[in-house]
């Protein structure tokens, strides 16, 4: 009986807290980004070959869940986190084709560990000079209740709301 008090103080806990902790209050500060309105959004590059360590029983199950992420995060900057912008995204791991667009927003030292805790940083690139206008460094997202897909996209979600803080905070709440 203690054990099903325990676990059960622990969900309505999980259930209280924000989606991402470590995130919670970090705004990244105010950057005029008028006039860039084409914005590439680079590919989350998750470890293909982490498959094993994350529960997966073959890479190709795992490689599958990176493309849906990933396509589903680029979806949601189109519709959500980057609207008013022409949004383009990375096709795969290699697609990095950023002509013709403005800013470009590149994710480095990306890693989701076995605890499901995504860590990643976020550089956003002014294209007409190379130079970089905002970052989100070393951030670490963390889903709740969720299974592993699940976890991705929620955490997705929040460095989502943190891009939007930085190109597009007009929108915000829409």
């Amino acid at each position: 009986m203690k054990r099903f008090v325990t676990l059960a103080l622990l969900f309505l806990l999980c259930l209280a807290l924000p989606a991402s902790m470590s995130a919670k209050g970090k705004k990244a500060p105010p950057v005029d980004l008028s006039g860039k309105n084409r914005v590439f959004v680079g590919w989350v590059d998750l470890n293909p070959s982490a498959y094993a360590s994350l529960g997966y029983k073959n890479k190709d199950v795992w490689v599958a869940a990176i493309n849906k992420a990933n396509a589903d995060f680029l979806a949601q900057c189109k519709a959500k986190y980057l609207t008013g912008h022409t949004v383009e995204g990375a096709k795969n791991k290699e697609d990095a084709n950023t002509a013709d667009n403005d800013l470009y927003i590149r994710f480095e030292d990306v890693i989701f560990d076995s605890s499901y805790i995504l860590h990643l940083s976020a550089h956003v690139i002014d294209l007409k000079d190379n130079s970089e206008v905002a970052t989100i460094t070393n951030g670490r997202y963390r889903g709740r209740l969720c299974a592993l897909e699940g976890c991705i996209t929620k955490e997705l979600e929040e460095v989502g709301f943190q891009l939007q803080d930085i190109i597009a905070p007009k929108v915000k709440g829409k």
